[in-house]
């Protein structure tokens, strides 16, 4: 009988950690990200649905991508940011604080 205290570091139970722990990375930087670009879009008094349409994408995607629950495609946030007259890469100025 096993002690339940003690749980043993399988190779299934580490992939399914590691896969937990990259999830978790990337739902940090989608946030970071969500945040930026709605903090630029209100910067520009642009609505999601304008934003949206300009960008060929929906109002929904455009809060989906502020929540930080839509991992958008670079095409998409290209067209975005072109949109808004930013950088791509300023949509990530705070991501640099989550790398491990």
């Amino acid at each position: 009988m096993t002690n339940p205290i003690v749980m043993k570091t399988t190779p299934g139970r580490l992939a399914k950690k590691r896969a937990s722990l990259k999830r978790a990375a990337q739902r940090g930087i989608l946030t970071t990200l969500g945040i930026e670009l709605r903090r630029r879009r209100r910067e520009h008094e642009i609505t999601q649905q304008a934003l949206g349409a300009d960008a060929g994408v929906s109002a929904n995607v455009v809060g989906g991508i502020e929540r930080g629950v839509y991992n958008p495609s670079i095409v998409v946030l290209y067209a975005i940011t072109t949109r808004l007259g930013i950088e791509l890469s300023d949509l990530f100025s705070g991501a640099e604080r989550l790398s491990p």
